[in-house]
C-alpha cells in the first residue's frame, strides 16, 4: 500500500512503534530532526522514544497528525494536554532549518539555474527570491521576537499585556509568493535551459512550499488555538 493511502488513514498512538510511524508518512523525519531525537530507536515505541528525548509524548502525536492529516483538527483536550514548550522548540529548530539550510540550498540551487538565463530573468528572479527571502525571515522574526515569548509567559501563568498574535494573512501570503517562484522556474524560463537543473530547483521548491505549509498547520491548527485556551484560562480578554 502506498504512502498516500495510509496518510490520515491510520490512527497514531503513543504505543505504536516510531518505526512504523516513518513507514506511514516519510516526512515525519522532519520532526524527528527538529525535535533532536537522533534515528536507532529500534523496535521503541513512540511514548518510550519520548520519553528516553524528555518529550511529550501527546505533543509529538499531534505533530505526527498534523503532517499526515490535513484535515486534522485537534479537539480542546488534546490542545490543554499537550506542552506548549515542545511545540515552541519544534517551530523554533523549524526556523532555523529554513533559514540556515532550505534557503541557503534554494538560493545556490536557483543561482547555477541562472547561470544560462538572459539578464532581465536574472534581474527579475533575483529580486522576486530576495524579497521572498527578506519577508519570510521578518515573519519569523516577529514569531521569534513577540508571539514565542508571549506564549512562554502565558504557558507560566502570567499575563502579559495583549499582543496581536493573529498570523493568518502573512501565512497567506508567504505562500502565494513561493508558489508564484515556483510558477516562475517551471512555466516562464527558457525552454533550452539544462533540464536537471530545473528538475532540482523545482523539487526544492515544490519540497519546501509542502514543508512551510505543514508548518503553518501547527501554527494556525495547534498554537494558535492553544494560546485562546491558556488566555481564557488565565482570564486573559
Amino acid at each position: 500500500m502506498s504512502t498516500k493511502h495510509l496518510r490520515g488513514a491510520t490512527p497514531i498512538s503513543g504505543n505504536m512503534k516510531l518505526a512504523d510511524l516513518i513507514d506511514l508518512d516519510f516526512r515525519l523525519l522532519r520532526i524527528l530532526g527538529r525535535l533532536e531525537i537522533k534515528l536507532g530507536f529500534g523496535e521503541a515505541t513512540i511514548a518510550q522514544v519520548c520519553k528516553r528525548n524528555g518529550l511529550d509524548e501527546k505533543t509529538f502525536v499531534l505533530l505526527c497528525k498534523s503532517y499526515t492529516d490535513a484535515n486534522f483538527r485537534p479537539s480542546a483536550a488534546d490542545l490543554e494536554n499537550a506542552c506548549g514548550g515542545d511545540v515552541l522548540h519544534y517551530l523554533r529548530r523549524s526556523h532555523s532549518y529554513y533559514v540556515n539550510t532550505a534557503l541557503v540550498g534554494l538560493q545556490k540551487s536557483l543561482e547555477k539555474l541562472l547561470e544560462c538565463c538572459g539578464e532581465p530573468s536574472v534581474k527579475v528572479i533575483r529580486k522576486f527570491y530576495t524579497d521572498y527571502k527578506k519577508e519570510l525571515e521578518r515573519h519569523f522574526d516577529y514569531e521569534e521576537k513577540v508571539v514565542f515569548p508571549y506564549v512562554e509567559a502565558i504557558c507560566s501563568g502570567s499575563k502579559p499585556s495583549g499582543s496581536d498574535t493573529f498570523l493568518g494573512d502573512e501565512h497567506n501570503d508567504i505562500d502565494d509568493k513561493i508558489t508564484d517562484l515556483k510558477n516562475i522556474v517551471m512555466k516562464y524560463l527558457p525552454e533550452d535551459m539544462p533540464g536537471s537543473r530545473m528538475m532540482e530547483t523545482l523539487s526544492m521548491l515544490f519540497l519546501l512550499r509542502e514543508d512551510l505549509q505543514s508548518h503553518t498547520a501547527v501554527e494556525d491548527n495547534i498554537l494558535m488555538p492553544m494560546i485562546k485556551i491558556l488566555e481564557e484560562k488565565y482570564g486573559r480578554k
